[in-house]
């Protein structure tokens, strides 16, 4: 979706639709900040992948929340794009 046009015009033509229906949608597969961006400034506000989190044992969790919550990038990126 980052290098491709016609994998851009179908994301955002599903994002829209699913919008129109008021649907949530979840973007699988986020593996950079980059990516997660481009889906934000889509209107996608919920996404899972890589780029946020590795499959990790229960027990790992609590650690993760409370780096996640450190780090600047995806804070940032959900300021500029807002929540549903």
């Amino acid at each position: 979706m980052l290098t491709n046009d016609d994998d851009l015009s179908l994301v955002s033509s599903m994002l829209q639709l699913a919008h129109t229906f008021h649907h949530p949608v979840v973007a699988q597969g986020v593996e950079s900040v980059e990516l997660g961006a481009m889906l934000g400034s889509l209107g996608c506000r919920f996404a899972q992948g890589h780029g946020i989190a590795v499959p990790m044992p229960a027990a790992q969790v609590p650690a993760w929340v409370r780096r996640w919550h450190e780090q600047g990038l995806w804070a940032d990126l959900q300021s500029r794009f807002g929540a549903d």
